[in-house]
């Protein structure tokens, strides 16, 4: 059976550049031990022209996220996060809500507009995203309008 591993298409982005080599790393490896491996980008349009075989997506955070909507409205099988999986981990206040629900030990964590009930200093992040991309620590109250909104999330 034919592996094939999905990648982020080129753009300019960091994030993209390092999980475009993670996943020809992964291809290199994979072929080494004998697989048929094909590495394709991952192309929301272009779904219906993929090869039949085992889809496994090595993506970046926003990419992958894309690929497991697509994919599973499309009802394709394939290997990694399902899109519910990922809609909550991408979001990091749905994330620690529901990690705390579940009793594991989280910093207090408010909708930035809500900083008030968190006391300071606070580490202010966008509600959404990844790889620590737009973090700041913010020593004294209140935060900015700009940054008070649910489009951020504060943590003790």
């Amino acid at each position: 059976m034919n592996l094939i591993i999905l990648r982020d298409p080129w753009r300019p982005h960091p994030l993209a550049w390092i999980h475009r080599v993670k996943a020809r790393s992964i291809a290199t490896e994979l072929k080494r031990l004998g697989h048929a491996v094909t590495l394709l980008p991952f192309r929301e349009n272009q779904l219906s022209d993929l090869p039949r075989g085992q889809l496994l997506l090595r993506l970046s955070d926003p990419v992958m996220l894309l690929a497991s909507q697509a994919l599973s409205t499309a009802t394709r099988p394939f290997t990694g996060p399902a899109a519910a999986v990922m809609e909550n981990c991408y979001d990091k206040y749905c994330a620690s809500r529901l990690a705390a629900a579940h009793g594991i030990d989280c910093p207090a964590t408010v909708l930035a507009r809500d900083a008030g009930a968190v006391p300071f200093p606070v580490v202010l992040k966008p509600r959404e995203g990844s790889d620590s991309i737009g973090i700041k620590l913010w020593q004294t109250g209140p935060i900015p309008p700009r940054w008070r909104t649910e489009a951020h999330i504060a943590q003790e």
